[in-house]
């Protein structure tokens, strides 16, 4: 494989990684991705997601945490089953206080989320958890 080429079977079983956060429905759900300049557009299912993805060659993808109202009538009626967290290293003074952060945090998940699934990111600028 090339270095530049993508691996589909990764890219499938990274959308099952982030849809196995979300609650049902799935879909419709927006998606946003480089080829769109970041503006969300819907997608239908997971084949439609991989291949509107692809399209963009995979650049700036994103998925949405909530699925698109199919009801909407200006407000927001779904009830929030979701969180973001996010520990930028650049808010804290040493790496040990930022690192005592994380822990901290998933300490409290668990006690006060009654355990939660906390999945964590590293981007080289902070830890990102999400926890449904």
């Amino acid at each position: 494989m090339q270095d530049n080429a993508v691996d589909h079977h990764k890219v499938q079983n990274g959308l099952d990684f982030i849809l196995g956060h979300f609650e049902e429905p799935l879909f419709p759900r927006t998606i946003s991705r480089f080829q769109t300049q970041n503006r969300q557009v819907e997608a239908f299912n997971k084949e439609n997601t991989v291949n509107l993805f692809e399209y963009s060659k995979f650049v700036d993808c994103k998925i949405n945490a909530y699925p698109s109202y199919t009801e909407y009538s200006g407000i927001n009626l779904q009830a929030p089953n979701f969180i973001f967290i996010d520990l930028d290293k650049s808010s804290f003074k040493t790496h040990g206080a930022h690192e005592l952060a994380l822990n901290l945090t998933l300490k409290n998940i668990k006690e006060k989320l009654n355990g939660g699934h906390p999945t964590v990111l590293w981007s080289d600028n902070g830890y990102h958890i999400t926890n449904q």
